[in-house]
């Protein structure tokens, strides 16, 4: 038996463990808990005075399984998604996500067709609020519809609006340091929507991205410069600099010189410990430069072996972050065998899934006759961030002494020339 506090990380070991019990004895408010097993991460909400049965699952990956019959919590989320569900899903790529679908709405879409959702987006939140479960439990769902209701701060480049919009949300639902579950969604709206507000491009490798994102970031900093409440700024700032450190656009080598300014103000006027420690983790995290030594791994492949980074030393490894959905992905990797046999033996071409599950991308895989090392990671897996994964195809080309060589931004074919150089 496991007994967390509010807003612990769980950890566990699944060693001959088939079912353990969480058991809320001090009935803590509805929060968003992680639960950690061997590594991998699991995420769920919970209720006051809950109990609830995980089942873990000894498959490949690891699965943990929550017995929805116990958590009222869970089964009212997926009834305010089921409002959404056709919007999620209209499009390929919003994956049936809603912070997919929120992002995309300002990701290479027309103005038209983001007041056309926006409109459908309140209509279906008035609808929501008429249901019977919404009365109970009105703080949660309304901390859960944040990122929608925040959307609409983004009309106009208005700080006043965006901040009063903020204000309304607080006062329905409280602190966001209080609630993990309007944290996250706060997060996300700053690091997220609200740069790509500012960009106005679509994520598609070219110099001029490249450009308009790094002005977006300084724009879209300022705009946050202007919120008066200290912790709602700094909690914007911090996520901005987040999203800005992993972001496809930046280049790894000048990222402490546009973000150690903003770190360094924040790491010594905190508005408060979650600011402290979410500033700390952004400086531990910035590692990845060029000549630096990279995270080892160990994932599981498609033929059921495990393999480590450590394992590959000695040889160049190209590593390509994918998934399913990502058709760029898809066209390199089918071109892979024309090249692979010209460096078979120095270069370690691995593969790697950062968003399925275990058996879509080993069909995947199958299907489009990938070569070279297949690895999985799915979702949420720590190696995403210890990568900065943060869209796909991602990659890395990383000596025989374990170090960041080089990091592509842009396909195979474009960049490949230049990564092979370091060969010949």
């Amino acid at each position: 038996m496991i007994n967390p506090s509010h807003s612990e990380i769980v950890e566990a070991h699944s060693d001959n463990i088939e079912t353990f019990i969480i058991d809320f004895k001090n009935e803590p408010p509805l929060e968003e808990i992680l639960l950690k097993v061997d590594n991998e991460s699991f995420s769920f909400y919970v209720e006051p005075n809950g109990t609830y049965d995980l089942v873990i699952n000894h498959t490949n990956p690891l699965q943990v399984e929550l017995k929805e019959s116990n958590s009222e919590i869970n089964t009212i989320i997926k009834a305010v998604d089921q409002h959404f569900k056709d919007l999620y899903t209209k499009e390929e790529h919003y994956q049936g996500s809603k912070d997919q679908f929120l992002g995309f709405l300002y990701l290479g879409r027309s103005t038209k067709n983001n007041r056309n959702e926006i409109r459908t987006i309140n209509r279906r939140i008035e609808k929501i609020r008429s249901q019977p479960y919404y009365t109970t439990h009105k703080e949660y769902i309304d901390s859960y519809l944040a990122s929608f209701l925040l959307i609409n701060a983004f009309k106009k480049e208005d700080i006043q609006e965006f901040e009063s919009t903020i204000n309304e949300v607080l006062l329905a639902v409280g602190s966001p340091f209080d609630n993990p579950i309007l944290l996250n969604s706060f997060d996300f709206i700053f690091g997220n929507i609200l740069l790509q507000y500012f960009q106005r491009s679509s994520y598609y490798s070219n110099e001029q991205s490249k450009i308009l994102y790094k002005k977006a970031f300084f724009e879209a900093m300022d705009f946050i410069s202007k919120i008066d409440n200290s912790e709602t700024r700094q909690l914007a700032q911090l996520s901005q600099l987040n999203h800005y450190y992993h972001s496809y656009f930046i280049d790894l080598n000048d990222t402490p010189n546009t973000i150690d300014p903003y770190l360094n103000e924040i790491t010594q006027n905190p508005a408060n410990d979650f600011i402290f420690n979410y500033a700390q983790s952004i400086s531990r995290t910035r590692t990845l430069a060029i000549g630096q030594q990279v995270p080892d791994f160990s994932l599981i492949s498609y033929e059921g072996d495990t393999i480590s980074l450590s394992d590959l030393k000695g040889k160049y490894v190209y590593l390509d972050f994918w998934f399913s959905k990502c058709k760029p992905c898809i066209a390199a990797m089918k071109g892979l065998p024309s090249i692979i046999d010209q460096y078979q033996g120095k270069v370690e071409f691995v593969s790697i899934n950062g968003y399925d599950d275990f058996d879509k991308g080993l069909a995947i895989a199958d299907r489009f006759e990938f070569i070279g090392t297949k690895l999985h990671a799915g979702a949420n897996h720590p190696i995403l961030k210890d990568y900065n994964v943060s869209y796909y195809p991602t990659y890395y080309f990383i000596s025989p002494e374990g170090k960041l060589l080089y990091q592509p931004k842009d396909y195979y074919k474009a960049e490949l020339e230049k990564v092979l150089n370091y060969i010949d």
